[in-house]
């Protein structure tokens, strides 16, 4: 899932030392090893990393139908703000609910059923999966800041609740794979910070 391609975009990067990141994030991140699909997805992008981190029912990330971290959703927190401080120079958060009730965070009531129109209700079906959304990116940035001491409360560019707008391709056949919170990092490629990744070997860059 680590594709790039070489170009005047990403020139001012080393793509392979972008790739040797990734592994290792990975590794670290990554706390079980699953039979089933993946709950962790890490991308080279422009200039940085994507890392899309699934909120499934096997590993949920939130308790459903709440914008609150599970204690598996705090432990890849605790992880992601080590590794954020470590390399980061800015990010974004994007949180994604999925298209039913529960992923959405809203359950018709009783009356709701009996004195909304089915337009009514889909209308407040999407207010309710953007308010979701958003709070669930905010839980996300409070904890990595609370795990980082603060560090990262200065690095973050933005913080966006997209509902279910936004389908996941990777699994386009799974609404509970919509669930999703993803980050897009810049990273800090200064001599230093990579210092450590020059003596990894080198990374297999899957076939797009």
């Amino acid at each position: 899932d680590t594709t790039m391609r070489n170009s005047e975009a990403t020139t001012s990067i080393d793509i392979d030392v972008l790739h040797r990141i990734a592994q290792d994030w990975y590794r670290k991140i990554k706390m079980h090893d699953l039979d089933e699909d993946e709950v962790i997805q890490i991308e080279v992008i422009n200039e940085g990393l994507k890392v899309t981190l699934y909120h499934g029912d096997e590993f949920p990330i939130f308790a459903n139908g709440s914008n609150e971290l599970t204690d598996y959703g705090n432990s890849v927190m605790q992880r992601m703000s080590w590794l954020l401080a470590r390399h980061v120079l800015t990010f974004t958060v994007d949180a994604h609910t999925s298209h039913d009730s529960i992923g959405a965070g809203y359950t018709p009531s009783a009356s709701d059923l009996l004195d909304l129109t089915p337009v009514e209700l889909n209308a407040q079906r999407s207010r309710s999966a953007f308010q979701m959304s958003l709070r669930q990116a905010d839980e996300v940035l409070g904890a990595l800041v609370h795990y980082s001491d603060g560090d990262l409360a200065r690095k973050v560019e933005s913080v966006i609740g997209h509902g279910y707008t936004k389908p996941n391709q990777r699994y386009p056949n799974r609404k509970d794979k919509n669930r999703r919170v993803e980050l897009s990092l810049k990273l800090d490629v200064s001599e230093e910070n990579l210092s450590h990744y020059d003596l990894a070997p080198v990374a297999e860059q899957a076939t797009p």
